[in-house]
């Protein structure tokens, strides 16, 4: 009978733990996201990117985004668009939040979101344009340069910015309807 080596028993066991912990790290680093404006590596949450947050009220104070109000825009109705050089029009993806909780402030408006502007490419015309129905579009011109300064330009002014504690961890903006 020949007797085995103690070594040769330990050696198939490490081998599967040094592949296994190979595998880890390699998922690891390779699951690191970073936040983006390229800082912050994090592989342990979604990033979700910085974007438009948009409410839309009458001069009254009216959520125009909520169908209980009269005169309120459906989404079937709201156009968010880039204008290419050649003229043509591409839409951008948005949706429309309900009013809802962020922490322990309740937030009354709905919010008309999009992160479409993030993913514009470098070289594109970072103008926006919003039609809410029939109405002549608006110009959108968001700096999220520094998102705890992100300001938004509607027809080259300044759009009010939401000063709560909602509006500083989330930057939302007013557009008010004088129509």
């Amino acid at each position: 009978m020949i007797a085995s080596s103690p070594l040769k028993n330990n050696y198939i066991p490490m081998k599967k733990f040094l592949i296994v912990c190979a595998i880890l790290f390699i998922a690891g680093v390779g699951c690191k996201k970073m936040d983006y404006d390229g800082s912050n590596p994090c592989g342990c949450s979604p990033i979700e990117p910085p974007g438009l947050n948009l409410v839309i009220k009458n001069t009254a104070g009216d959520d125009l985004l909520n169908e209980k109000t009269v005169g309120a825009y459906a989404k079937d109705n709201i156009q968010l668009f880039i204008k290419e050089v050649n003229g043509k029009e591409t839409p951008i993806n948005f949706n429309i939040r309900p009013s809802s909780a962020f922490g322990d402030e309740k937030f009354n408006f709905n919010l008309l979101s999009s992160w479409g502007f993030y993913f514009l490419p470098k070289q594109a015309n970072k103008t926006v344009y919003l039609k809410l129905g029939d109405s002549e579009p608006y110009e959108l011109l968001l700096d999220l340069s520094k998102p705890a300064e992100a300001s938004l330009l509607i027809n080259k002014k300044a759009a009010e910015r939401e000063k709560s504690g909602v509006g500083r961890s989330l930057p939302i903006f007013y557009l008010i309807e004088s129509n």
